[in-house]
């Protein structure tokens, strides 16, 4: 008990989740021995050596005790958004091609997980295009990887495949204004430790945020309040998912019904998407329980379109 109090002791915990759980998602020896504080957020989900949805002081000697990729699989990995020009008649047209197009690249456009495409509208009607992707780090990469080699090349890749995405969306959408681009799984030097920020992006005070969340609930844009300093200079980029893939996969999604209130594209298979349906995700009401006061909000998106696991 009382190592378990010794070690929950390294975490303040902003999540709506018991203190006991949120413990229990980091691996033990990485938490013993390596973390020195770690901020955990509200979209707070197991995912390797610690949680999603957490920013984490950390000594740098970790890197000889577990593969980097037990602590971001995805590195680079950002949402990016920009207002185009649509409206509601020239839209399901419009989100058709793009797909189309994209699809054309001929390889893998936004790769595993939870990637994708929105087209979002705000409170005036205007629309928005929301990407999400990272650097498609195959298996084999993610098993050879070494941070100090690799990573800033990786960061790049993942640069390169959202300017990559926004240049087709452009041909498709011609007037595209520029994009907001949130890296969410990075490192960055804390004096001799580093910082690891995994599912969560840089926010200080005043900094460009967003909460994504499923495509059938809204998305939060903002800046950051003075006091996301005590998030550890950190933001949640989305709300996180309620139940695993693999819990996922156990439940029945009415893709159908899903199809008449989201424009989807016709020919993106509904397999591919299944596992991302709304109910596998938290809603984002409930992050704001304890984010809001940390957020000047700017704009609540809705998502009326939605592309994914292609």
């Amino acid at each position: 008990m009382r190592d378990l109090q010794h070690l929950s002791a390294k975490i303040t915990n902003h999540s709506l989740e018991p203190d006991w759980q949120v413990v229990q998602w980091f691996d033990r020896r990485f938490l013993a021995d390596f973390v020195v504080s770690a901020n955990v957020l509200p979209d707070v989900c197991p995912a390797g050596v610690l949680p999603n949805g957490t920013a984490a002081v950390v000594k740098p000697d970790w890197l000889r005790a577990f593969p980097f990729k037990e602590a971001i699989a995805d590195i680079g990995c950002a949402m990016s958004l920009a207002e185009v020009t649509a409206d509601l008649e020239s839209l399901p047209a419009l989100w058709n091609l793009l797909y189309l197009r994209l699809l054309s690249l001929g390889k893998t456009v936004l790769g595993s997980g939870n990637h994708f495409i929105d087209c979002c509208a705000d409170q005036a009607g205007r629309f928005h295009i929301l990407v999400h992707v990272g650097s498609r780090m195959e298996f084999s990469e993610r098993e050879t990887f070494s941070f100090e080699r690799d990573y800033e090349r990786y960061v790049a890749r993942a640069a390169a495949n959202h300017r990559e995405i926004w240049s087709v969306v452009a041909d498709v959408f011609h007037r595209v204004g520029v994009p907001l681009h949130l890296p969410h799984d990075t490192v960055e030097h804390a004096g001799a430790d580093m910082l690891l920020r995994k599912g969560a992006t840089a926010c200080r005070p005043g900094d460009p945020l967003l909460i994504a969340s499923s495509f059938d609930d809204e998305i939060i844009v903002g800046r950051g309040a003075l006091s996301t300093q005590t998030l550890g200079a950190s933001m949640s980029h989305g709300t996180g998912r309620n139940r695993s893939r693999a819990e996922a996969k156990e439940i029945d999604v009415d893709q159908s019904s899903l199809r008449r209130r989201i424009l989807i594209p016709d020919a993106l298979p509904d397999h591919s998407w299944r596992l991302e349906s709304p109910i596998h995700y938290r809603r984002s009401a409930d992050v704001l329980v304890n984010l809001a006061p940390h957020i000047d909000i700017s704009a609540r998106l809705t998502p009326i379109a939605f592309m994914g696991g292609f």
